[in-house]
């Protein structure tokens, strides 16, 4: 049986202030589906197959007059259709333990819902429970999407629990300022914005996403730390403006887009050891930042580095090009290992523009370029290198 919304079968449905019982328009029995309504009981009837859409045996809930409270007790309601509750303001908890799918537009707009439980639940829709501002609690283990726009706007969002959850699509948690923690152990994949503007947000776990899309944490402002340990791939601006994160690590990862921390000012460790690109802005005014871990990276692209004032030294072991104004602004970034077998290209001075390898008085002396002793005297003579002649320190 499917609870679906009352517009869809052609006609406004009654209004009621009491309780009230549906009768079915076929020799149909009446479904004991139990909701508090006044301390009393809502009676709900179904209709016959092929009467909406030709999809199969309805059951319609008309939820009209000061309903708080909708349970179905006997498990027989299947599927939550498309509007089901739309806008229906008086719901504050629902409970439905069989139903396996809940349809776009399902709780939209219920401006009361507090709780809503479906132990079973496979899908949750588009926008199934958009700007449903006083939600505190969902508890849906079996779920394993989350449609687009979800819980958008669920400003009171407080307990999630999607233990089966594995896609993620876009804004299904945007701007939900109060929510504080999400584990989700069977995500794989968190589409663009799916998390961004949750300005509470201080616990994520993800620990076999492979694929974080841009801005999908984008200024969640009190994410202290985030661990990936099977991501493959994070988008633009995937974490840009968290003010308060300290760490991240991501052991697996290979690409990453640009301005991914742009502006996370309390970064401090970066361990991505498989990482082959740091992408454009990718830290820039990362002020805190002062360890890092590139052991593949092969190219470094404008201001990637750019204001990253604890930065004091850093080492690439297969590096073999750097972008203008990588490192501008690193004031305290006193020695750089390049360890290639071959020598770096530099795209031009302005790499280390306002830092000790161009001014000595930021730190009252010059830094050191660190280079294979069989790449020493070549470093010395090529290109913009030869700027920084007297910087290069030999190693073997």
């Amino acid at each position: 049986m499917i609870i679906g919304n009352p517009l869809m079968v052609g006609k406004d449905p009654p209004h009621y202030n009491g309780s009230y019982s549906i009768s079915p328009t076929t020799a149909e029995q009446v479904l004991p589906v139990q909701g508090k309504l006044m301390d009393e009981n809502l009676v709900i009837g179904s209709y016959s197959a092929g009467t909406v859409d030709g999809m199969g045996s309805y059951l319609k809930a008309w939820v009209e007059g000061n309903l708080e409270e909708l349970i179905d007790e006997s498990g027989l309601i299947s599927q939550i259709a498309d509007y089901a509750f739309y806008s229906y303001g008086q719901l504050y908890k629902a409970s439905f333990p069989a139903a396996i799918n809940i349809g776009t537009y399902a709780f939209a707009g219920c401006s009361g819902l507090r709780r809503i439980y479906a132990s079973n639940a496979t899908r949750i829709g588009d926008r199934a429970f958009i700007s449903c501002t006083n939600l505190k609690e969902v508890s849906m283990p079996e779920v394993g999407t989350v449609g687009n726009y979800a819980f958008y706007q669920c400003y009171s969002l407080e307990s999630v629990v999607l233990t089966k959850a594995n896609m993620i699509y876009p804004f299904a948690f945007n701007l939900c300022s109060n929510l504080n923690r999400i584990s989700l152990p069977s995500a794989t994949y968190v589409y663009s914005c799916a998390f961004s503007g949750c300005i509470h947000l201080s616990e994520v776990s993800l620990p076999i996403c492979r694929v974080v899309e841009y801005n999908a944490f984008y200024s969640c402002t009190e994410l202290t730390s985030i661990s990936l340990p099977e991501a493959l791939s994070v988008g633009n601006n995937a974490f840009y403006g968290c003010t308060n994160l300290r760490e991240a690590y991501m052991p697996s990862l290979v690409i990453i887009g640009t301005s991914v921390f742009q502006g996370d000012i309390a970064l401090r460790s970066v361990y991505m050891p498989r990482l082959s690109i740091v992408q454009q802005y990718m830290f820039n005014g990362c002020a805190n930042l002062e360890n890092v871990t590139f052991d593949a990276v092969s190219a470094i692209y404008s201001y990637a580095f750019s204001g990253c004032s604890k930065l004091a030294s850093v080492t690439f072991p297969v590096l073999s090009f750097i972008s203008t104004y990588a490192f501008m602004n690193c004031v305290t970034l006193k020695s750089l290992y390049l360890l290639s077998t071959s020598r770096v290209s530099l795209m031009y001075s302005s790499v280390f523009q306002n830092t000790p390898m161009l001014n000595s008085g930021l730190t009252g002396s010059f830094g050191s370029i660190y280079v294979p002793s069989s790449l020493y005297d070549s470093y010395l003579s090529y290109g913009y290198w030869s700027w920084f002649a007297s910087r290069f320190v030999a190693i073997t």
